[in-house]
């Protein structure tokens, strides 16, 4: 027969851990939009990266405005939230091919998995996408609620998949760049004691679960 004290004092520690999964589900809810807006900041930078935009150091103005145009409107855009998926898509692209081409940088790899995530998951609550995109489901424009129930399939059924790949990623990182080194951060190399990166990376490669 249980101990009816010990019962209720397993209950009462099941409930202050409720509790506290709550408090910090909320405080993780508030800060989220607000974090998503700083990194979206953050990478505006990558538009104005040496090198990033093919034909961005030509000096005649009357070629390089295509460039010009690019870098001073992609991240007004992208901070403001608009159009953000196919600019992460065409800034992920460039970034694996200033990873490939030129000097491998850390950077880079980290940039690509952001624009990677803004790809699959689009902008967050602070952002004029998610706005518009509130009205544009249930507006007559040809394809707009198509379009909109397509990217929601992608944010869900995509999504932890490529969460599952970023895992699986740090975790091969933090175990050292066996294949492909370019494509792998440098996180290995005096950043965390070996046996704690073998453990970092195990922790890593056992939560990576799809579901």
């Amino acid at each position: 027969m249980s101990n009816p004290i010990t019962f209720f004092r397993d209950d009462g520690l099941r409930a202050r851990l409720a509790a506290l999964l709550d408090v910090s589900g909320a405080v993780l809810r508030v800060a989220a939009p607000v974090v998503d807006l700083l990194v979206r900041l953050s990478l505006a930078k990558a538009f104005f990266a040496p090198g990033m935009l093919p034909g961005s150091d030509i000096v005649d103005l009357r070629t390089a405005w295509p460039m010009i145009l690019a870098q001073v409107m992609g991240p007004v855009l992208l901070a403001a939230g608009f159009l953000v998926r196919p600019l992460a898509l065409l800034m992920l692209i460039l970034t694996l091919l200033a990873q490939s081409r030129g000097a491998p940088q850390d950077e880079h790899l980290f940039w690509a998995a952001l624009f990677g995530w803004y790809v699959v998951q689009g902008a967050g609550a602070l952002s004029l996408g998610r706005v518009l995109a509130k009205g544009l489901a249930d507006s007559p424009l040809p394809l707009a609620g198509p379009a909109i129930a397509a990217l929601s399939w992608v944010k869900r059924e995509v999504g932890p998949i490529y969460q599952l790949g970023l895992r699986l990623w740090l975790a091969a990182a933090l175990t050292g760049p066996v294949v492909a080194p370019t494509m792998l951060p440098t996180m290995a190399s005096g950043m965390l004691p070996r046996p704690l990166a073998a453990i970092g990376a195990a922790l890593l490669g056992s939560a990576a679960s799809p579901l």
